[in-house]
C-alpha cells in the first residue's frame, strides 16, 4: 500500500504535481479534492472506490477520468514539449558522459536538479563536453531538433527504432558520433532522443472498485473516453535528433545525414 501511495498509478506525487504544474504553466486545469474520499485499502493495495451500495458512482468515475485528461494535457503541452525534451536530453547526455568518466550510478540517487549540476561541475570540470552541455542548460541555449520521427512511421519501424536507441546507450552514442562526423561537429553536439515504445498513460491502470465490488484496473472498465485518452497519449511519441544551438549552421547537414544514414532510422 505504501508503494501505491508514493509511486503508484495515482500517487501523492501525481496529485501534487498535477496541481503545481498546471498552476505554474498557466493551464486552467483542476481536479476536485473530493477524489481523496474515494481512496480505500483493498487486500493491501490502494484502490479508488467507484461503487456505492452496489451501484457505479458516475461522479467519482468522471473525476477520475478528469485526472487522466489533465495528465494528458500536461504531457501534450509540457512534458513532451520540444524545449523540455531538449533540456532533459542535454542533462542526460552530461550524466552519460560522467558515467564514462567514473561516476557511480548510486551517487545519483540522492541528488536534485540543482545539486546534480553542481556535482557534475565540481567533479568533471575538466571535461569540456560536460561543461558545454551544462552551460547550455544554464544559459537556455538548448539544442534544437533538426530531424523528427513520429508514430506515423508505423508500429514495426517504430519498435525497431526504440529497440535500437531507447535503452542501448552504445548504439545511441554510435549514431550521435556518425551524425556529428557527417556534419563536422563534435560528438556531444548531436543528441539522439528516443522515448519508449509504449508511451502508456499509467494512471489509466489504477485499481478501482466497480459495481458489485469487483476490483480491476481502470483501463479494463470499457470506458470509451479512457481508451481514447490512452490512444492519444501513445500518439505523443516522437524521436528527435537534436543539434547544438551554437552549430545552427550545421543543422541541415545533420538532418540530411540522419535521413540518409543507411539502416539507422
Amino acid at each position: 500500500m505504501i508503494s501505491d501511495i508514493t509511486g503508484g498509478s495515482i500517487s501523492a506525487d501525481l496529485l501534487d504535481y498535477l496541481r503545481r504544474d498546471t498552476y505554474f504553466c498557466g493551464l486552467a486545469q483542476y481536479y476536485d479534492w473530493r477524489i481523496f474520499e474515494s481512496f480505500v485499502v483493498e487486500n493491501g493495495r490502494l484502490v479508488i472506490d467507484l461503487e456505492k451500495r452496489g451501484v457505479l458512482r458516475r461522479d467519482a468515475l468522471s473525476e477520475l477520468v478528469n485526472l487522466l485528461r489533465i495528465r494528458y494535457t500536461l504531457s501534450e503541452r509540457v512534458y513532451f514539449h520540444h524545449t523540455k525534451i531538449a533540456s532533459g536530453a542535454m542533462i542526460s547526455k552530461a550524466v552519460e558522459l560522467a558515467l564514462q568518466e567514473g561516476l557511480e550510478p548510486k551517487e545519483l540517487r540522492q541528488l536534485k536538479d540543482e545539486t546534480l549540476q553542481f556535482m557534475l561541475r565540481q567533479r568533471f570540470g575538466g571535461n569540456a563536453a560536460i561543461i558545454h552541455l551544462l552551460d547550455g542548460i544554464e544559459r537556455r541555449q538548448l539544442y534544437r531538433p533538426c530531424y523528427t520521427l513520429t508514430i506515423d512511421i508505423g508500429e514495426e519501424r517504430r519498435r525497431a527504432v526504440v529497440d535500437r536507441f531507447h535503452s542501448d546507450a552504445r548504439q545511441r552514442e554510435e549514431a550521435e558520433r556518425a551524425l556529428a562526423a557527417a556534419a563536422g561537429l563534435a560528438p556531444h553536439q548531436v543528441i539522439v532522443y528516443c522515448p519508449s515504445f509504449g508511451m502508456a498513460l499509467p494512471e489509466a491502470d489504477v485499481l478501482v472498485r466497480m459495481e458489485g465490488g469487483k476490483v480491476l484496473p481502470l483501463s479494463g472498465s470499457n470506458n470509451e473516453e479512457i481508451r481514447i485518452l490512452k490512444d492519444k497519449h501513445k500518439e505523443l511519441w516522437k524521436f528527435f535528433v537534436l543539434v547544438d544551438r551554437a552549430a545552427s549552421d550545421r543543422q541541415d547537414a545533420v538532418a540530411r545525414a540522419a535521413a540518409q544514414y543507411s539502416g539507422m532510422f
